[in-house]
């Protein structure tokens, strides 16, 4: 590899080491998706399967988790 080539390289990674600073630092300028979803409780069932009480922009939903993933059971606060 040339000098040239090399210092090509090593100028890309220093970019995108101080892109990456400055998002971590001052964001994306859009909100995480973990702050519009809250835990608002849960209860096993079992070893595998879980009830979520759960707060998603505003809306109450009660959602169960097991080996075959998560679903839906209930939207507590219906339209």
């Amino acid at each position: 590899m040339s000098a040239g080539a090399f210092l090509v390289v090593i100028g890309l990674l220093g970019a995108f080491v101080a892109l990456s600073l400055a998002v971590r630092r001052w964001g994306t300028g859009r909100p995480a998706a973990e702050a519009r979803v809250h835990v608002l409780g849960a209860r096993r069932l079992d070893a595998q399967n879980t009830l979520w009480l759960v707060e998603a922009e505003g809306r109450r939903l009660l959602i169960g988790t097991g080996r075959d993933g998560a679903r839906l059971v209930a939207d507590l606060d219906p339209p």
